[in-house]
């Protein structure tokens, strides 16, 4: 399964062992300027602090007619 970027971006946080806490701190246009801001946020104790980008993988399903259907965008953890 392939996978296409978007072009976003994000920054996010959540708390260890907390549930419900994840929360978009920042979004970006593209990686180098989010990985800037990363770099320079100042971390809480407690806090798990991560870069995310959107994707859409590509033929993930068929319709009826045989034809390859996309997902819908979803953001996965940047390494």
């Amino acid at each position: 399964m392939k996978s296409k970027n978007t072009g976003n971006y994000r920054i996010c946080r959540h708390q260890r062992g907390v549930g419900k806490t994840r929360s978009v701190l920042s979004e970006y246009k593209n990686e180098v300027d989010c990985r800037s801001a990363f770099n320079n946020y100042t971390t809480e104790v407690g806090w798990e602090y991560y870069c995310e980008q959107e994707v859409i993988y590509t033929g993930t399903q068929i319709d009826e007619n045989g034809n390859i259907i996309d997902s819908s965008p979803t953001w996965i953890p940047m390494n």
